[in-house]
């Protein structure tokens, strides 16, 4: 199911067998294709708690200070959260920016995805996106230290032309 769907725990879980299945769930989620001047990264988080309850967390596009340590607050613009809302962020001071504005372009519930880009904000980036999934191991791999779920957090960024101009100077 794409789009918000609100306060139902009972959601289909994304599992997988093996590191195996994770690193090919990690390559068919969350690629990129950077272009000259862009780059990516990728973020990895081991958790111990119900996939759902990470997943509430995770999906609210109105709150991401509520896991984001950096978001000062959120306003989401109108009264629809749907694929396509809008919200201003505010970021914490010690940050390279301090506002951003981002589009939800796809949340889906069932297979724990939320995709945002970045459209406005003085953080001087002409690119950026954000893909967020959420997976299910059936057996942990050793280096998780017990845990079966898996959060996959991977971002596409590309400076301003100015700042890239600079970097190549």
């Amino acid at each position: 199911m794409v789009g918000l769907v609100g306060g139902s725990t009972a959601r289909a879980e994304h599992v997988v067998a093996n590191a195996e299945g994770e690193a090919e769930y990690v390559r068919r989620m969350h690629r990129h294709a950077p272009t000259e001047h862009q780059c990516t990264s990728t973020l990895e988080k081991h958790i111990k708690a119900p996939v759902h309850l990470v997943w509430e967390l995770v999906r609210r596009f109105d709150q991401p200070q509520r896991y984001k340590p950096f978001v000062r607050n959120c306003v989401v613009r109108g009264d629809q959260l749907e694929v396509g809302s809008l919200r201003d962020v505010n970021v914490k001071t010690g940050l390279p920016a301090t506002t951003s504005t981002e589009c939800l372009e796809q949340l889906d519930d069932d297979l724990h995805i939320l995709g945002v880009k970045f459209v406005g904000g003085d953080h001087r980036l002409q690119v950026r996106d954000e893909i967020s999934t959420l997976l299910r191991l059936l057996q942990p791999r050793e280096d998780h230290l017990g845990s079966r779920n898996v959060l996959h957090i991977s971002k596409r960024q590309e400076p301003m032309t100015s700042i890239s101009q600079e970097l190549q100077n």
